[in-house]
């Protein structure tokens, strides 16, 4: 997702790919670990190593930059199971060839524990995101929620 193409309502501002990253990240990162109520904006611009006033020059609010968040890191993980999917899957051609390729998957796709892309970048913070949009969607709204699920 570019940064041009976040939360309507928020206000406009180009912002540079590596800094569109490091708020993205230190608001999954905050967001997780705090939960929506009790993140701040201070919180995230120190977590992205920014200022609050950058933060607040590109999202219009901390409903904005939640909204953003979410969906980068949907975004993120959805690309990171397609990628495991091509890579198990793409490749079989005979039934014989299912059930191996199955078990790499699932080997990939859960660890030890049973926890869901638990070696990829982020997956325990986003499985905190998804808690976060579940007890604060009333909050957020059905267009946040509704654009969450899409990503």
């Amino acid at each position: 997702m570019s940064p041009e193409a976040e939360t309507p309502g928020r206000p406009t501002g180009r912002l540079r790919p590596a800094k569109h990253q490091a708020i993205m990240t230190g608001g999954r990162e905050v967001f997780a670990r705090d939960g929506y109520a009790r993140a701040s904006i201070d919180a995230i611009a120190t977590a992205a190593e920014t200022s609050t006033r950058t933060i607040y020059k590109h999202f219009a609010d901390k409903r904005a930059l939640f909204a953003t968040v979410i969906v980068d890191s949907a975004t993120q993980l959805a690309e990171a199971e397609i990628a495991l999917i091509e890579r198990h899957l793409s490749t079989v051609t005979d039934a014989a060839e299912v059930e191996p390729a199955l078990r790499a998957f699932a080997t990939d796709w859960l660890d030890d524990t049973g926890d869901w892309l638990a070696g990829m970048a982020h997956s325990a913070a986003h499985r905190a995101l998804i808690g976060q949009v579940q007890a604060e969607a009333v909050h957020l709204g059905a267009e946040v929620v509704d654009r969450w699920w899409q990503a």
